[in-house]
């Protein structure tokens, strides 16, 4: 599933970008501009680690590119990162959830759900 977009008017955050099966393929350029990401939920329904990776890129790619950021999610659990000030980025952001290891591009035996607050 792409991700899709969402405007809020909260105080901390101005988007919400939820993606509800993000795997192995990059969901690229998820807001179209640069941005402060402010904080990750993520629920990991799989019996073992997986790794979201970040990136500050408009496109990705998996064989060249390194990612920014990279959080390791333990098995059957949800997760919440909270990047206080938050995380600037700014040429777009592009995320990918894989099994097996940061260098990897293995999907996850199921795909992850995932909400990013942005400003």
């Amino acid at each position: 599933m792409a991700a899709t977009t969402t405007s809020l008017t909260i105080p901390f955050a101005t988007k919400l970008v939820v993606d509800t099966a993000l795997s192995a393929t990059v969901q690229t350029d998820v807001i179209g501009t640069a941005g402060v990401l402010q904080s990750i939920y993520v629920n990991n329904p799989n019996g073992s680690i997986v790794y979201i990776k970040i990136y500050d890129a408009k496109q990705v790619d998996t064989s060249a590119d390194i990612p920014d950021l990279v959080f390791p999610l333990t098995a059957s659990t949800s997760s919440f990162f909270d990047f206080g000030a938050g995380w600037a980025f700014t040429s777009g952001l592009s995320i990918q959830a894989v099994a097996n290891g940061v260098t990897t591009t293995v999907a996850p035996g199921s795909a992850l759900d995932i909400r990013l607050a942005l400003s």
